[in-house]
């Protein structure tokens, strides 16, 4: 099984939403994944990151992590490649995974709702943030 690590580095950009004192391009932390990751991942206003991963063989995940210590909040597991997430004004997680879209529940983890469609969905969600 082939895992990949997503480091968070320092930008300055990013230092003040995150309490971060590092000079730009300091390895704030890293997260081994269970599978190669295809898109960017989405930063949330209490700066969570989710990523998702994607794996031939099923068991694809997307991970909500703490963005100030790299640790795992949860998880949620779809069949399909997490290609794309993005995060509404409300906190909730909108997740492209081959032909669904899931809304989860960014505090959580948990499944709002779910739908799919003809094909795969290749672009991020939107989200319309207030």
């Amino acid at each position: 099984m082939r895992t990949v690590v997503l480091a968070l580095l320092a930008l300055n950009l990013c230092l003040s939403s995150i309490g971060a004192e590092k000079k730009p391009g300091t390895v704030l932390w890293a997260f081994e994944t269970e599978g190669p990751i295809e898109s960017s991942p989405a930063i949330g206003t209490d700066g969570t990151v989710y990523v998702g991963t994607h794996r031939k063989e099923g068991g694809n995940k997307i991970y909500a992590l703490d963005g100030k210590t790299g640790a795992k909040k949860w998880e949620f597991k779809s069949f399909f490649s997490v290609l794309s997430q993005a995060i509404g004004f409300d906190g909730t997680v909108y997740v492209g995974a081959g032909p669904k879209v899931y809304a989860l529940n960014g505090k959580t983890g948990t499944k709002k709702w779910e739908i799919k469609f003809e094909g795969y969905g290749l672009s991020s969600p939107v989200s319309i943030g207030v």
